[in-house]
């Protein structure tokens, strides 16, 4: 809406006022019409009484008195009555314009549009044609009010012909004007400019300047509002300088300015608008009009923010709070906290920030402002997330969610969705942030507000360039800019510009990196922009260290450095010197780099930066390692760790605290080297035992939090709405997930599929949110000890005996660790970095034989197998060999037979070590020798058995779930209806696995060797102690409802389903469709895993990658294995690959014949059934046997 245009009805009913303060009565207006009157003494005196009754009504009605406008109300009745009886109706009628006039102002809009209709009439009667008009723009300003625009429009439409028939130019240009307005209200815009430049040039023809300034500043308001900026900057300049030139125009020409300063900041240019706003701010101080200059000064403050002087920002706005003492204006004062907390907070300075927005907070709640207290609490998040209370800042954006979204309220709900999308990016939950941003994306294109389009793609371009999605973050990068550019925004298209260097830059694309940024330093130039200068000084910086131009980088980031000093930005000088400290220690010059990092140090806790603090550590304890100062880098990295540890314990989602922990790993890593360094130092001083015990620290902590937490109710005491929020948010994923695979079926458009995908990532995280939110008022939840890793002395005592030796791998980027652990021994080695060690599995996984390299349906059990990329391997070369001398050669004399506990770490978890050659002996694997057992961490198998020590075995030995009905052209229907089913459903086979058939020659159908597996299995157990569900019983729904606590032994062999993207919605794939033909859903997914009650003894996953899942640095396979654990499974028998069908079928019996039969232990079973199936000429292959691993306890 244009300026004033709220008050346009006003306006109209004010030319009454103006004709009755400023006209006589007797005037040719009102005195040409009046009828003929006898003129005695008498009669003049009770004339001139009446009048000077008429003016004292007036001036009590201007008072602002209540009283003394009801006595004018009823004074001005009296007099009406007195004229009527004196048959002057032109004076009656002027009497019924004041009524009417005073009504609008009391807002009594019925009794003033009665008052006017009244002398409307009188005035046609007359006829007074000049009254008439008058009337009936007083009457369209209410129609305008009560929101009766097109009768407005017609009402003024009808003063405007009676003006421009009388010849009254000055009434025909301000009937224009109020039609402007309204046009403009309505969008119809090239109305409203039509009805503006006439009105301009009828002023232009009266010679009136300031009727003209005021024409001008409306046109260059309306042009503004178009996204016409230039040519709307046209107008404000000509009604400034008209407006300047005038007398007694002060508000018009204060008005102008304000409407210059805002168009020029929305044009980029900041320092001309800040140049308009203070102009402004000056004639607002000098009329004292406190109200006005405070919003001015408000605006001010917005740009000096934006500018990057925080130092002017913070004066600006603390200038409003003084000037509001004496107006109050509550909005206001609020809006100035909210933004003071905006700039404490880019400052880092998050206790001053959090002060003044919950300041903020305190009195939008007073005020019951609903949308305001929506985004304070979304700045209340972002400080939250800024001190590190990671959960808290979660909690904060989803309470400003719904309540954006109960006032519908989509700007605000983008905004805080966009913000919590950056702190899921900041916890490294790649997959999360970009759901989350596409969802901000969707309500942004559904508003159509370009820029903050802009901004999201900018934002996901990011977080597609930290997951090392080179070519997907560039399209988003580009795009942002293009949208930048097309509206005509500079700063943004910096700030895009020096996102996508640090692309170009990480890339190895240093020539386009360069170009990128000095385009991007000569806007913030040009816009007097110094945070932003200062900020693409500090990346060029780190440009010019990656190419190892020291001197260069040196040279721009002190320069950098001065320069922020200078606008007294902490946070921006802790960001410069963290880089400069880099520079420095690639340099030599360690005691600069040191010295630089204590002071960032020092800043960052000032601003109550922990991250940034372990950061800080973390970079200090590299200058004290490249010194060989060891002990110095190791009390650094405690520091660091210790940090990392508090903050990690804030975050109660599994998933982000599972990334945030990902993403920390660096620190681990030093800290083991250093120890291990430490430890070639001086082997006596325990320094391998603390390595070790740091390697436990590192991996598999949500796992062990997990399992903590299993055996707790968290959810009782539990608001019930949030338990029945959260039961509806997993009802609407099963809907979503099984609605996207349908669409599969129907070859639906991409972007209807992603659309789909979209929507389950959204629900996944809205879903996880609200899972922290349950913990976080639980007060179970509260009581929980977070559990700790073992230490060497635990390991030994309550993992290992006296046949049992762990082998625990640590990789790092330089060196990679491996210790041996006995009940009474430590011995570490060093094995070479990651990148050679992975290369070495995945060489050997690519190598393992395969009876064919594309399975038909019926001869695998997988879903999505690993891509093997590249050629198969050269005839003879053995990879096998290779991996087992580095994994195993440097220990092989320590191993003697004994059992073998694997702690892998990174692509080592997929090597399947039972089947690698034991060193100096031939090509024997390794199970022919010894049992192999897989761990998670050593401190897993721990806390598994102080958790089922007290467990009392189940009566039952085997629920078995095999063989399910996955298509309708399953044999098996033939049984039942002895003809095809009358109305066949939608294939959901072929619905739900279309896109793995497409991506790797796969899909699903029936596994026949699965029945044969669970009739072998039964034939071992007696019909008492077993449970089988086949065919059509093999169903989901009867997983849920058999109560399989009563069986030591839970089997299910069918096909896995991999999501490795999200692994939640991994699962297992059982019957498909019911006896009748009926689909119905046979996904027993991990969440539904976690929700099952399974104290069992061993879960047995005779199905394909079922030990696969997301591979988390730090954490090791998120997947089904975690899920039965949580559920209660000490053990689970797990594949590492898409396995046979028969062969598969074969190890199973020969492991149940060992483990019921021979009541061998479930690890001595597998490696009983692997060697004998090694043996069969058949089944010889590494391929049939070697997939399966044993996770978990192995007595």
């Amino acid at each position: 809406m244009m300026a004033g245009a709220k008050f346009g009805g006003l306006w109209g009913s004010a030319i009454a006022l103006g004709c009755l303060l400023g006209v006589a009565p007797s005037g040719p207006v009102w005195g040409q019409a009046a009828p003929a009157a006898e003129t005695t003494e008498d009669n003049l005196s009770s004339q001139a009484q009446l009048r000077e009754r008429y003016n004292d009504a007036l001036q009590r009605a201007g008072s602002g008195d209540p009283a003394e406008v009801e006595q004018a109300i009823a004074d001005l009745q009296a007099i009406r009555t007195l004229w009527q009886q004196r048959g002057d109706r032109a004076q009656e009628g002027l009497t019924l314009q004041a009524l009417g006039f005073i009504f609008v102002l009391r807002g009594e809009l019925p009794q003033a549009l009665a008052a006017y209709q009244s002398a409307l009439t009188i005035y046609e009667a007359l006829p007074n044609r000049e009254a008439e008009a008058v009337t009936l723009s007083g009457m369209a300003g209410i129609y305008e009010q009560t929101g009766e625009t097109q009768k407005a429009i017609a009402t003024y439409e009808k003063s405007l012909a009676i003006a421009r028939e009388l010849r009254l130019p000055e009434m025909e240009a301000t009937q224009l004007q109020f039609l402007g307005i309204l046009y403009n209200n309505l969008g119809q815009t090239q109305r409203s400019i039509d009805a503006y430049q006439e009105a301009l040039a009828v002023y232009e023809t009266l010679g009136d300047p300031a009727g003209k300034a005021e024409v001008l500043y409306s046109l260059g308001t309306l042009y503004t509002e178009l996204g016409q900026l230039p040519k709307g900057l046209e107008y404000l300049r000509q009604a400034y300088d008209g407006a300047r030139e005038l007398p007694n125009q002060t508000a018009v020409l204060t008005r102008t300015l304000v409407a210059l300063g805002y168009t020029y900041l929305a044009m980029g240019e900041t320092d001309q608008g800040i140049t308009y706003l203070q102009e402004a701010a000056t004639l607002q101080g000098a009329q004292e009009d406190l109200a006005g200059q405070s919003l001015t000064l408000y605006a001010l403050g917005g740009a000096y923010f934006r500018q990057g002087d925080h130092q002017k920002a913070i004066a600006a706005f603390e200038s409003v709070l003084e000037k509001q003492q004496r107006v109050g204006n509550q909005n206001l004062i609020a809006a100035v906290h909210s933004s003071l907390g905006n700039v404490y907070s880019q400052r880092g300075q998050y206790q001053q920030a959090r002060e003044m927005a919950e300041m903020a907070l305190q009195i939008y709640e007073r005020l019951d402002d609903k949308a305001e207290i929506a985004g304070t609490l979304t700045t209340l998040g972002s400080i939250d997330a800024g001190l590190g209370n990671y959960q808290q800042a979660l909690k904060r954006y989803a309470d400003a969610i719904a309540l954006q979204r109960e006032i519908g309220q989509l700007p605000g709900e983008a905004e805080t969705v966009v913000t919590m999308a950056n702190l899921y990016r900041q916890l490294g939950s790649y997959d999360l942030s970009l759901s989350t941003y596409e969802r901000a994306l969707a309500i942004q294109r559904e508003i159509g507000d370009r820029g903050t389009e802009a901004l999201i793609l900018e934002s996901m371009g990011s977080v597609q360039r930290q997951a090392q999605n080179d070519p997907a973050a560039l399209q988003s990068y580009e795009q942002a800019i293009a949208l930048a550019r097309q509206q005509q925004n500079p700063l943004q298209e910096a700030t895009f510009l020096a996102s996508l260097s640090r692309l170009h830059t990480e890339n190895q694309r240093p020539q386009a990196a360069a170009e990128s940024l000095n385009r991007a330093l000569e806007i913030y130039r040009r816009q007097g922009n110094l945070l932003g200068e200062t900020a693409a000084l500090g990346q060029m910086g780190r440009l010019y260290t990656s190419l190892q131009e020291y001197d260069r980088a040196a040279a721009i980031l002190e320069d950098a450095l001065d320069r922020i000093r200078s606008a007294q930005v902490p946070v921006a000088e802790a960001n410069i010197l963290r880089n400069l400290a880099q520079v420095y220690r690639l340099q030599g010059k360690f005691a600069d780099g040191r010295a630089a990092l204590d002071r960032e140090l020092r800043l960052r806790e000032i601003l109550g930066d922990r991250e940034g603090q372990a950061e800080s550590l973390y970079q200090l304890a590299l200058v004290e390692r490249d010194q060989a100062n060891l002990p110095a880098a190791k009390a650094s990295l405690e520091r660091a760790i210790a940090l990392v540890e508090a903050l990690r314990t804030g975050v109660t989602t599994d998933k982000l605290r599972t990334s945030f922990f990902a993403s920390k790993q660096a620190y681990y890593e030093l800290y083991i080297d250093v120890l291990m360094q430490l430890h070639d130092r001086a082997p006596e001083q325990g320094y391998a035992a603390m390595a070790l015990q740091a390697s436990e620290r590192a991996r598999a902590r949500s796992l062990l939090d997990l399992l903590a937490l299993a055996r707790a109710d968290v959810r009782a005491g539990v608001d019930p709405k949030l338990l029945a929020e959260a039961e509806t948010l997993g009802q609407q994923i099963e809907a979503a997930e099984k609605q996207r695979v349908t669409l599969l079926n129907r070859s639906a458009s991409p972007e209807r599929l992603t659309g789909l995908q979209q929507e389950v990532d959204s629900l996944l995280a809205r879903l996880q949110t609200l899972e922290a939110q349950i913990r976080a008022t639980s007060p179970r939840y509260a009581d929980l000890t977070q559990p700790q890793p073992l230490s060497l002395a635990e390991i030994q005592q309550q993992v290992l005996d006296d046949q049992t030796l762990l082998l625990q791998y640590s990789l790092g980027e330089e060196r990679s660790y491996l210790w041996v652990v006995s009940p009474t021994d430590l011995r570490s080695y060093t094995l070479p970095g990651r990148a050679s060690l992975e290369a070495a599995a995945q060489a050997f996984y690519q190598q393992m034989p395969r009876l064919d390299t594309t399975p038909t349906f019926s001869d695998d059990r997988a879903i999505i197998a690993i891509p093997r990329e590249g050629p198969p391997p050269p005839a003879g070369t053995s990879y096998d060999a290779q991996i087992s001398q580095v994994l195993l050669g440097p220990i092989a004399d320590r191993l003697q037979g004994q059992r073998l506990l694997i702690v892998a770490d990174g692509a080592l978890q997929y090597v399947p070590f039972s089947a690698l050659q034991i060193p100096g002996a031939g090509k024997a694997p390794l199970i022919t020798q010894h049992e192999v057992i897989h761990l998670p961490s050593a401190s897993t198998l721990g806390l598994l058995r102080r958790e089922t020590a007290q467990r009392a075995p189940a009566p039952k030995t085997v629920a078995i779930f095999a063989d399910p009905v996955f298509t309708l052209g399953d044999e098996r229907f033939q049984t039942f209806w002895k003809v095809p089913p009358p109305q066949p459903a939608p294939d959901l086979e072929e619905v739900a696995f279309r896109q793995a058939r497409q991506s790797w020659g796969m899909g699903l159908g029936r596994l026949p060797f699965t029945s044969v597996e669970a009739e072998k299995i039964g034939a071992i157990v007696p019909d008492a102690q077993e449970f089988v569900a086949s065919g059509f019983e093999a169903s989901r729904e009867k997983v849920l409802d058999t109560d399989l606590s009563q069986y030591r032994i839970v089997h299910f062999a069918t096909h896995g389903l991999l999501n490795a993207q999200n692994p939640e919605l991994s699962g297992i794939v059982l019957s498909l469709f019911s006896a009748d033909g009926e689909s119905q859903n046979g996904f027993l997914r991990l969440r539904d895993i976690f929700n099952l009650k399974l104290p069992v003894e061993l879960v047995v996953l005779s199905a394909c990658e079922t030990g696969l899942g997301q591979n988390v640095r730090g954490e090791g396979m998120v997947g089904l294995t975690r899920g039965f654990m949580y559920a209660g499974a000490p053990r689970v028998l797990v594949s590492l690959w898409s396995v046979d069908d028969e062969g598969t079928s074969v190890l199973m019996s020969l492991f149940y014949r060992k483990l019921l039969q021979e009541q061998l232990a479930p690890g001595a079973a597998l490696r009983a059934a692997q060697i004998e199936m090694s043996q069969d000429p058949q089944w010889r292959s590494p391929y049939y046997w070697a997939a399966f691993t044993l996770q978990g306890e192995w007595r």
